[in-house]
């Protein structure tokens, strides 16, 4: 069985994931800090991770990193409610990150799961070898183009 690190500070949307996930045939480690999820990575082989980007005591982006760092290789997924700036996307270099944004697709987020490590899923996904497109009269955010 297949499994899956979350890390969602929101309780109801922690639970709602852990339980669709657990649904399809996930087994799920849910925490609500990222020093929960830095903890429940030794010993543990994770499938992928799923984690929110605005966290209250850190945020996902420098939890991504760690994470990179300790478990290299893990596709880590980032969700987000809020368009991530340029600065703290364009300097990372972890070819197994990949952004969504909230409220998540869970058709999309499976699809992402069940593609091979590193694999861009059609339509679903952001991520760092995308472009940064800032749009007229906007704040510079991340975009995506179909695979």
């Amino acid at each position: 069985m297949k499994r899956v690190l979350v890390v969602e500070d929101d309780a109801n949307e922690r639970f709602t994931l852990m339980r669709v996930l657990e649904r399809v045939g996930y087994a799920v480690t849910a925490v609500s800090t990222a020093e929960e999820a830095l903890a429940a990575l030794p010993g543990t082989q994770f499938h992928a991770v799923v984690s929110d980007v605005m966290m209250p005591e850190t945020n996902g982006v420098s939890l991504a990193r760690d994470i990179a760092e300790r478990s290299p290789g893990t596709p880590i997924i980032l969700v987000s409610a809020f368009h991530l700036a340029p600065r703290q996307v364009d300097r990372m270099r972890i070819a197994t990150l990949h952004f969504m944004d909230k409220p998540l697709d869970l058709p999309k987020l499976l699809a992402l799961l069940e593609a091979p490590s590193g694999a861009p899923c059609e339509r679903c996904v952001c991520s760092v070898e995308e472009v940064l497109v800032p749009q007229e009269d906007e704040p510079p955010r991340l975009t995506g183009r179909p695979a």
